[in-house]
């Protein structure tokens, strides 16, 4: 009885390491797919910032260049059109940024968002080139 017992405890735990190694494997790889999401999460979020801090930057030179053109009376098609490409650059980031970031964030980005949406009607069309 005594080989007989042994072997059926050897067996039991022999069955057990096996469905065990399984289940931990399982888990284990859940628990890599699981970070690698919040990694990727993560990177599109940092990008996300870069875009918007970036795009922010470049459209509030675009329409200090365009006003001080305005300005001096030196306006120019160059300048109009960067200052066009600056502010569709910043719509499209803000948009994005709208799905992804956090309501503080969006709430700084937005600052700039309506400054620029307050632009007079009369200069958002000048600065599309529009008489």
């Amino acid at each position: 009885m005594d080989a007989a017992l042994a072997t059926l405890v050897v067996g039991i735990a022999g069955a057990g390491g096996t469905v065990t190694a399984g289940y931990l494997a399982q888990r284990a790889g859940h628990r890599a797919l699981r970070w690698e999401g919040e990694r990727q999460h993560h990177d599109s979020l940092r990008n996300c910032y870069i875009g918007v801090n970036s795009r922010a930057r470049t459209c509030r030179y675009a329409l200090a260049d365009y006003v001080r053109a305005m300005a001096n009376r030196t306006l120019t098609d160059e300048i109009r059109q960067r200052a066009a490409t600056a502010m569709d650059a910043h719509r499209v980031q803000y948009d994005e940024a709208q799905m992804l970031v956090s309501d503080s964030v969006l709430a700084e980005a937005r600052t700039v968002n309506d400054a620029e949406t307050s632009l007079p009607a009369v200069a958002r069309l000048q600065l599309r080139g529009v008489s």
